[in-house]
């Protein structure tokens, strides 16, 4: 038989929430918050360096720097290499601090943005020639252009698929190349399409 004294027994009708409920509380939030941050994060890092992966083309900026130093120049010409064409037009722009950029293969070639360019003065006065090729994890995703370039700006334009490795190498020792080497890269000429009047 139960006597009833009148007394509480120990732990019942006091507050639900004892310090360790909420001390437990606090911490299972806290971890749970942390990872979802560490999530967000790593998401976030993995996207920002797959969009730098990303080749970007800067062939109407390059064409517009050797347009102007083609005017600069008396008599008019474009530049030997892509020194030259630092010394009298990047150099002057460029921001205090910045690094010169890294030239190859004679001071014809350079990269950036994942893209290779490689500039190559022609025979014919007032003339010169650019390979612009993608290179990097995220080649595939965008298109290797040849143009000619004249003092009015680009002349003819060639377009194809990303090159392989052994093609890339190569481009630096064509020159100025011809239309069946572009073919056999797989390039092919884009013909302004005509204009209605």
């Amino acid at each position: 038989m139960t006597q009833i004294t009148g007394q509480r027994s120990p732990g019942k009708g006091k507050g639900w929430l004892r310090p360790s409920y909420l001390i437990l509380i606090i911490s299972v939030l806290v971890y749970a918050g942390a990872r979802v941050y560490a999530a967000y994060k790593a998401a976030h890092q993995h996207t920002a360096t797959f969009e730098a992966a990303k080749p970007v083309l800067a062939l109407n900026s390059f064409v517009g720097d050797l347009n102007a130093f083609y005017l600069k120049q008396r008599p008019l010409r474009f530049p030997r290499d892509l020194k030259e064409l630092d010394a009298a037009v990047w150099k002057p722009r460029r921001q205090a601090g910045r690094p010169d950029p890294e030239f190859t293969d004679e001071n014809r070639t350079y990269v950036v943005d994942n893209y290779k360019y490689v500039y190559t003065l022609s025979k014919n006065p007032g003339e010169c020639g650019i390979f612009a090729v993608p290179v990097g994890a995220r080649r595939e995703e965008v298109n290797a252009l040849f143009v000619l370039v004249t003092p009015q700006g680009v002349s003819r334009t060639w377009k194809g698929a990303a090159l392989k490795d052994a093609d890339v190498e190569a481009i630096g020792r064509i020159g100025i190349p011809t239309s069946s080497q572009l073919m056999y890269l797989g390039l092919v000429e884009i013909k302004d399409p005509v204009k209605k009047p």
